[in-house]
């Protein structure tokens, strides 16, 4: 966390956030707390680990895992 607010941060941010964007990312920023991002980092860590290191299938496993994302994301919209 940089203690920047949301709105300093885009505008910090480069290369700039397309005009059209900067809406959509606010909400989901809203969506997302830090702790779920951190949470999500951490499974991807976790997913690129099990990419590497085992013969399953790659595209698969990025598309289960992705699909859990939007499902979890699909369950905050609908929360708010």
């Amino acid at each position: 966390s940089t203690g920047l607010g949301v709105d300093a941060a885009m505008k910090a941010m480069r290369p700039p956030i397309f005009f059209k964007n900067v809406e959509p990312m606010k909400r989901q920023h809203r969506l997302w707390p830090e702790k779920s991002i951190k949470d999500q980092l951490s499974a991807l860590a976790g997913l690129e680990s099990e990419l590497k290191s085992t013969g399953s299938p790659d595209r698969l496993l990025c598309e289960r895992h992705f699909y859990q994302i939007a499902i979890l994301a699909r369950r905050r919209g609908q929360a708010r």
